[in-house]
C-alpha cells in the first residue's frame, strides 16, 4: 500500500532542518547539503539570506559574526520547531492502516480566525483530507505532537478527534489515502 506525504518544507523550514543537521554553519554550507537540493527548487543566494534573516527576526536562528563570515545556528525555539517539523516529515511513514478514521471536528469562532487558519494549515501539513470545512479525516493516528498544538492553541471544547471504525460512502478517502489499493 503506497502511502501518501503532502508535506513539503518550505525554504526557510528546510534550512532550519539544515542547521540541525550540522548545528553551524556559513552560508556556503547550505549548497552542498542534500536537504537543499531535495526541499529547494531555487538556488540563489538571496533567497536563503533571505531565509536566515526572517529565522533571526523570529528567534529561531541566531548568527555569530566574526573573521569576514557569518555563522548561523539554532536557538532552543528552532529547535524545538525542528522537532516539529521532523514530525510532520515522518507522518504517516511507516504507518499501516488499522481500519479506523480519525475525524478532526472543530467549531472555532470568528474572533479567534487565525488561530482556526493555523490549525488549518497544520492539518493539511499533517496530511489530514478536508472532508468539509471544519471536518479533516486521516486512516492514521495523529502523533502527539500534534495534541501539543491544540493545547497551544487553547482550544478547548472548539476541537475534537473521533476514532471511527466505517464512514460512509468512503471511497475519496480511500482513493485519496491509498491510491495503489485501487
Amino acid at each position: 500500500m503506497k502511502l501518501v506525504v503532502t508535506y513539503t518544507p518550505t525554504l526557510s523550514e528546510a534550512v532550519l532542518l539544515i542547521l540541525d543537521k550540522i548545528e553551524a554553519a556559513t552560508i556556503g554550507a547550505f549548497y552542498p547539503h542534500p536537504y537543499y537540493r531535495a526541499y529547494c527548487s531555487h538556488m540563489h543566494r538571496r533567497s536563503l539570506y533571505g531565509a536566515l534573516e526572517r529565522l533571526e527576526r523570529r528567534a529561531l536562528v541566531g548568527i555569530q559574526r566574526g573573521r569576514g563570515r557569518e555563522e548561523w545556528a539554532l536557538t532552543p525555539e528552532g529547535e524545538q520547531l525542528v522537532q516539529r517539523l521532523k514530525t510532520k516529515l515522518a507522518y504517516p511513514r511507516q504507518q499501516r492502516w488499522d481500519g479506523k478514521w480519525r475525524l478532526v471536528i472543530f467549531d472555532i469562532a470568528e474572533r479567534i480566525r487565525d488561530r482556526r487558519n493555523f490549525l488549518r494549515r497544520e492539518l493539511n501539513a499533517f496530511g489530514l483530507y478536508q472532508l468539509q470545512k471544519s471536518v479533516w479525516v486521516t486512516p492514521y493516528p495523529l502523533p502527539d505532537d500534534f495534541s501539543e498544538i491544540v493545547v497551544e492553541l487553547e482550544l478547548g471544547k472548539q476541537f475534537r478527534i473521533v476514532t471511527a471504525d466505517r464512514i460512509s460512502q468512503d471511497s475519496d478517502l480511500r482513493a485519496h489515502f491509498f491510491p495503489s489499493a485501487r
